[in-house]
């Protein structure tokens, strides 16, 4: 946008533009996420569909983009299984798609439900989907 600072996330060839574009022919209308660059940080992104004005009419996202600390007092492995659990995985296909043990993801499980201060996956899905 004009008057603003373009992010070395989203330059020109950035796998988060790429992810943006892909967006854009989808139904949703806003996408966020948390997603680490190939430095490892870590960024707060929001994606939202908008259409040009006539006489174009063709489809374009906007992207927010912003650095921040994992939520929570995360890891990024934690990330990873909250973001799996959020989508309604169990445990067997959290490991199956991690490439590790079911007894690790327990492990994570149990140390995400403590830092988001919750008893259940279902509050913890909540809080994913709540926090992007």
């Amino acid at each position: 946008m004009p008057g603003f600072a373009r992010s070395d996330a989203l330059e020109d060839g950035s796998p988060l533009l790429d992810a943006a574009a892909g967006f854009v022919g989808t139904p949703r209308t806003i996408e966020r996420f948390l997603w680490r660059d190939a430095g490892g940080g870590w960024h707060r992104v929001q994606i939202a569909a908008a259409r040009q004005p006539r006489p174009f009419g063709r489809k374009v996202a906007v992207v927010v983009e912003r650095p921040i600390e994992l939520p929570f007092g995360l890891t990024a492995r934690e990330v990873a299984v909250l973001t799996l659990l959020a989508r309604g995985a169990t445990n067997v296909q959290i490991a199956a798609e991690l490439v590790t043990a079911r007894s690790t993801i327990s492990t994570h499980v149990e140390h995400i439900l403590a830092k988001l201060g919750c008893d259940t996956r279902a509050a913890a899905a909540a809080i994913a989907v709540g926090e992007g």
